[in-house]
């Protein structure tokens, strides 16, 4: 476990940097463009993203899950064999999906872009897709062999070179909307080299039957997931832009920007905490999968404590380093801080079930009902209520997915999870974010509220917040 929480720290300190770094630089670019131009920004990125699982197909889940394999210990070679085949299937995706959505984008995709604004924006965004699983599958094998620093050091120069060269062609060459897009498509094309050529060195090419079928097993029902995840934030922004205009699509995308500075700790614990699990569950021990979720609570209550300062006090944080034109989002963050809490409890849920080969054909049950209730709440409310509609939607349909996948992976792991234990005070924080939102309360009165709350919920949860220092004060010893 103490090398888990190694790599949770780095992850974690590095997510935050990655996206406080991209929080501060935000001020820059909004100067530099209008909320019209950075919707039309968010408009390509979001689509890329859709476009994106079908370059990877779902076997970019099975990089890490298939390291612990049973064959790895049975079989020398097991880990060649496995990356060559993957990068193998990886190279012919990636030139059948290049030619089907370059030759074909009149048919394919155009009729589904409701803006203006399509070449060379589409052309750029999609150089970036067919990069990005190169990158992602080298950083995922170093995540499997958990190696931390490596992981941390070549994602961390990435991100740097990535906002260097958006803020040169956006400031100096002054290429507007089209600046971020080529910056991220231009440095995901150079370190996709560099992962392929890692690859090739370390595994080279390959193609085992056996591992071909059980990937492609493992990965298939996760496809329609992906496809329908990614699809959910692009079918937003569309459906923004439909009922409102692209200038909306850009204040979304700032305060969903601002919700990814939280979801970067969930990102991070994320990424450690995988490879530890999947150790405890192959070892069949009931009592290791209940320290498991024992530390996910300890880890959640701790969590709750900042998204309790999201919702009382994002409304001066935007003012202050947000131009005028952009400080209505302020409105969204409430909902979309209690968001980010129910996306740290989908990941509690999602680690355990992405083991078994089972639960990966019940992840998609929550993908669609969470798209469901998002895009039909956001179509009924966005024409009433405005932007706001698109945080509740989202807030809602992620609370009642979660739910499911509780379901399921109690089903599945064996251990009976309390679930009050973990959503009782999320609940709570749902009631603050309307109340904060729905009321015109002055600083002081939100400073009071936010003291008591505090203090209710340290007291609350003080056996977990002391497990939570408990956790971490070994490895932090090592760094002081």
């Amino acid at each position: 476990m103490s090398r888990a929480i190694h790599n949770a720290l780095i992850y974690t300190v590095l997510n935050l940097a990655q996206k406080a770094l991209g929080f501060l630089v935000l001020p820059l670019y909004l100067w530099f463009l209008s909320p019209e131009e950075y919707g039309l920004v968010s408009y390509y990125m979001t689509l890329s993203v859709t476009i994106g699982v079908f370059f990877h197909m779902g076997l970019n889940a099975t990089i890490v899950r298939f390291f612990f394999d049973q064959r790895a210990s049975d079989e020398p070679g097991y880990h060649k064999k496995l990356y060559g085949t993957l990068l193998t299937v990886y190279v012919g995706i990636s030139i059948i999906f290049s030619l089907i959505f370059f030759l074909g984008k009149s048919w394919i995709v155009f009729p589904f872009i409701n803006i203006a604004e399509k070449t060379p924006y589409y052309e750029i965004a999609l150089l970036f897709v067919v990069a990005f699983p190169y990158f992602e599958f080298y950083q995922r094998i170093l995540q499997a062999r958990q190696e931390g620093q490596k992981f941390a050091k070549i994602t961390f120069l990435y991100f740097i070179l990535q906002i260097t060269l958006s803020i040169v062609l956006l400031v100096v060459f002054k290429l507007g909307a089209l600046s971020l897009l080529i910056g991220r498509a231009g440095v995901e094309l150079l370190f996709a080299g560099y992962s392929i050529y890692k690859i090739i060195r370390e595994y080279g090419f390959a193609f085992d039957r056996e591992i071909f079928r059980s990937t492609i097993r493992y990965s298939a029902p996760l496809i329609p997931n992906n496809f329908a995840g990614n699809f959910n934030n692009f079918a937003n922004n569309y459906l923004v832009n439909q009922f409102i205009n692209l200038a909306s699509v850009g204040l979304l995308t700032v305060a969903t920007q601002a919700t990814n500075l939280l979801n970067s700790l969930n990102t991070g614990l994320t990424d450690a905490i995988r490879p530890w699990c999947y150790e405890k569950l192959s070892s069949n021990d009931v009592n290791q999968r209940d320290i498991y979720f024992r530390k996910m609570h300890s880890l959640m209550s701790a969590f709750s404590l900042l998204i309790a300062v999201t919702i009382f006090f994002s409304e001066e944080a935007f003012y202050l380093i947000l131009k005028e034109q952009y400080w209505e989002t302020w409105k969204l963050m409430p909902y979309l801080g209690c968001y980010a809490l129910f996306n740290q409890l989908t990941s509690i849920w999602l680690i355990p079930l992405m083991y078994y080969e089972k639960g990966s054909k019940y992840v998609p049950v929550s993908t669609y009902l969470f798209i469901i209730i998002n895009l039909g709440m956001c179509v009924f409310l966005i024409p009433r209520i405005g932007l706001v509609a698109t945080a509740i939607a989202m807030m809602v349909s992620r609370i009642i997915s979660s739910l499911v996948l509780l379901h399921y992976c109690r089903k599945l792991s064996g251990v009976k999870i309390k679930i009050f234990d973990f959503y009782g005070t999320p609940l709570i924080l749902v009631l603050c974010s309307f109340l904060v939102h729905l009321s015109d309360m002055s600083l002081t009165l939100r400073l009071l509220i936010w003291a008591g709350l505090t203090v209710f919920l340290i007291i609350w949860h003080r056996n977990e917040l002391k497990e939570f220092v408990g956790t971490f004060q070994p490895i932090l010893k090592r760094f002081t």
